[in-house]
């Protein structure tokens, strides 16, 4: 599944901070911890995302493609050629490049290790979105 297709099925993990400081504190506390957890607080694609905004918002929300991989990646060179020496911590184009790895399929992890240590109450992500209605 790839952007070139505009699949608004394409499955992406979000997590927020909070829940992904929580689940660190119990690796922390793990001596047997493995060197690599995969966590999703939740897992939902575009078209998901903007069903939960219509249920939220109670006004409907639509999918806008603004254009393919072919778009995002000329976008992202462009960027880094405007800031190749920027001091930010995460610049623009590093950002671009995380939507392209995510709504490629690239960046889904498998498997997830979410129950390894009991936790049950991940934020969803219409939770956050709730936030900001």
């Amino acid at each position: 599944m790839t952007l070139e297709k505009g699949d608004a099925d394409q499955l992406m993990d979000f997590t927020t901070k909070d829940d992904t400081a929580d689940y660190t504190a119990d690796v922390a506390l793990d001596d047997g911890a493995p060197r690599l957890l995969r966590i999703a607080g939740d897992v939902v694609s575009p078209r998901d995302l903007a069903a939960g905004m219509t249920r939220l918002d109670g006004r409907p929300w639509k999918l806008l493609r603004a254009g393919g991989m072919g778009r995002l990646l000329a976008l992202i060179r462009v960027a880094r050629l405007l800031t190749p020496d920027s001091d930010a911590a995460f610049p623009a184009w590093q950002g671009m490049q995380y939507i392209r790895d995510m709504a490629s399929g690239r960046g889904k992890l498998s498997p997830l290790d979410n129950a390894r240590y009991g936790k049950a109450d991940w934020t969803s992500a219409e939770a956050v979105l709730a936030r900001t209605v």
